[in-house]
């Protein structure tokens, strides 16, 4: 896979993935002419089309911006990819439409092999879409974000529930005329013959790492200009803000409605346990719950953590850390990367106003590695000459050692390392070394 980290691979990515996606509009359309009854998400298509005479890819383009809109509202990452996704498969089934160059099938036998058909090509296509690395379609993108939302249903339930309420929604516009036997098999057919694709080209789609569309745009407008070459990397936890009290509220709400009898969540011991990996933090937190009921109420935990985060109104950001952040953003260009959970980067930025400075991100949540592990990936990335890191904590001493960066220590933080590069005892100290 091609890496998104210069302007001529993500050009050569976005082909790929029009590519990919072009041909995932011919299997659509082939879905329609084999004239057995087609996907949830095209009944959908053909209800809202029906319903204001409009065509079937106007209809996709419209569904789609809805579901962006949604997806942005929610917090999940948007790419090249997603707009590609809203704009060229719809559109790419109207111009085969207007060829007309398959006729449909007559008999549910030719209806049946042209069907299989085209779910093989559209995995194939998938594979040509998602290697690019530029983010999920809106719809997929929905699901995660609905999924998040609901951590005690399981994802194939989640998606379940999505395709019957598009099925309903549909339906209830117009689109009976489009139901049928293909309906009902499309969800298992599409999903098996997509992982054959998959299997045979060895592609596991979870290695692929997205690129949201604002990290292109930096690095289309950034990378072979005047671009900053020094890098400071930022902790949240015990550097950028506070949360262990707040986080303790969701905790301990998420296992009073498991009913489990665990001791108590106190911000003192969420500040002893911050910046080690989520998983590593569940075994010391509950060491007596096996692995499977530690996962869950890890899962569920996070979901309330979430949601106290968000609903928060204190002040819980150390002094100066917005005001310096944003009069240092034109001087260096500013990372983060945590062994939090996905999501609480982008939570981090949303509460605090300066998702618009932070250049890109990772967590253990999202790449599933640690912090060292994360930052030589920042690094690699983002084609970044001198880096800085800054947190609070041994952890983080020991990450930044590991990855072969200057380790600056957040005093005010959680922890004392056993060495640093430089040491603040304010955020705003930063301007006096940069």
């Amino acid at each position: 896979m091609r890496k998104n980290d210069s302007t001529k691979n993500i050009l050569l990515n976005t082909v790929s993935a029009a590519f990919g996606l072009m041909l995932f509009g011919f299997g659509i359309y082939l879905t329609i002419q084999a004239n057995i009854g087609v996907d949830p998400w095209s009944v959908l298509c053909f209800g809202v089309s029906g319903s204001l005479h409009i065509l079937y890819g106007n209809a996709s383009i419209l569904i789609a911006l809805v579901l962006i809109v949604v997806d942005v509202a929610m917090g999940e990452k948007i790419g090249i990819g997603t707009l590609l996704d809203a704009v060229v498969v719809g559109k790419t089934v109207d111009l085969l439409n207007w060829l007309d160059l398959i006729p449909k099938c007559t008999s549910i036998v030719s209806g049946l092999i042209m069907l299989l058909v085209a779910f093989f090509i559209m995995g194939w296509s998938q594979y040509f879409y998602m290697k690019s690395g530029l983010c999920c379609g809106p719809r997929d993108s929905f699901q995660i974000t609905l999924g998040r939302r609901m951590p005690k249903v399981p994802m194939g339930a989640v998606y379940g529930i999505i395709l019957l309420a598009v099925l309903i929604l549909g339906l209830l516009l117009g689109g009976k005329s489009s139901v049928g036997i293909g309906t009902i098999i499309s969800p298992v057919a599409s999903g098996f013959l997509q992982q054959l694709a998959f299997n045979i080209m060895h592609f596991e789609p979870k290695d692929v790492e997205h690129q949201s569309i604002i990290t292109s745009f930096r690095t289309f407008f950034g990378k072979g200009k005047t671009m900053k070459k020094t890098a400071i990397l930022l902790d949240i936890d015990g550097t950028l803000w506070d949360t262990t009290g707040v986080v303790a509220g969701g905790w301990n709400k998420a296992i009073q409605l498991e009913g489990l009898d665990l001791p108590v969540v106190t911000a003192d011991r969420l500040k002893k346990e911050f910046g080690k990996t989520m998983d590593a933090i569940a075994d010391s937190m509950w060491p007596t719950l096996d692995a499977e009921k530690k996962a869950d109420l890890l899962k569920k935990c996070c979901y309330h953590e979430h949601i106290a985060v968000e609903e928060n109104t204190e002040n819980i950001t150390y002094p100066g850390v917005v005001e310096t952040i944003r009069e240092m953003k034109d001087k260096v260009d500013f990372f983060i990367v945590s062994n939090c959970q996905d999501g609480y980067i982008e939570l981090t930025m949303k509460k605090n106003g300066i998702t618009d400075c932070i250049r890109d991100f990772e967590c253990f949540g999202h790449s599933g590695l640690g912090k060292a592990e994360n930052i030589r990936l920042l690094i690699e990335r983002n084609n970044i000459d001198e880096v800085y890191y800054v947190g609070d904590t041994q952890g983080d001493y020991e990450a930044c050692t590991k990855a072969g960066v200057k380790f600056i220590w957040a005093s005010y933080g959680f922890g004392k390392p056993e060495a640093y590069f430089a040491k603040i005892d304010q955020f705003s100290d930063l301007k006096n070394m940069f």
